[in-house]
């Protein structure tokens, strides 16, 4: 079974301590999830704000910041307003 990531790609999220160690620097960072890693189940991409470098995490690494959207929801309009938004 393929399993992914509870994070999308294009979610912010903020490093937290999760199970493995890692360096105090990172926790409390933000930034956006770039990918998945297609071999590595749970591992999740992400560029972290001012930098260029893409860093790995897991799951229970990161917590969201923004709430997740289904991409086919952003070109419709919301509960009550029609496609003029009136």
């Amino acid at each position: 079974m393929y399993r992914v990531s509870i994070f999308p790609q294009g979610t912010r999220v903020r490093v937290r301590r999760g199970r493995f160690p890692m360096k105090e620097s990172l926790i409390g960072r933000e930034g956006l999830v770039v990918r998945h890693d297609p071999i590595v189940r749970h591992q999740v991409v992400v560029q972290l704000d001012g930098e260029s470098e893409l860093r790995n995490f897991t799951d229970d690494e990161l917590e969201a910041l923004d709430q997740v959207v289904d991409v086919q929801e952003l070109g419709s309009p919301g509960p009550g307003l029609s496609s003029t938004g009136s």
